[in-house]
């Protein structure tokens, strides 16, 4: 993950945050007295692992700051909407761990 600012702009780093195997970065930014935090996540493609990580972060995402998140969940949010093949029994519930604090998930 990379954040650009200007030399004019007044941005500064609160807080950061990594796990040990790279797949979740996150800082947390204030710019002109506004906190927000820009996510970078990484999840496991299969189950249990998936949902254990998605567990883990959820403390992280503080409620009262912006959250921008972004990166690969390896969930999908309906098995019938998504591709055709692989093992519906690997993608059930597997967007539980992340619903309960994103007002909004895009998926592209």
């Amino acid at each position: 993950m990379a954040v650009v600012a200007s030399h004019s702009s007044v941005v500064s780093v609160s807080q950061k945050w990594r796990d040990n195997e790279g797949r979740f970065v996150c800082v947390e930014l204030r710019f002109r007295g506004v906190c927000f935090r820009i996510s970078s996540v990484y999840a496991p493609n299969m189950n249990p692992e998936r949902n254990d990580f998605l567990e883990a972060i959820l403390p992280l995402f503080d409620p009262l700051a912006a959250n921008v998140i972004g990166g690969d969940f390896n969930s999908v949010p309906d098995i019938l909407r998504d591709h055709l093949g692989g093992n519906p029994s690997e993608h059930y519930n597997s967007t539980v761990g992340l619903a309960a604090p994103c007002a909004f998930f895009f998926y592209c």
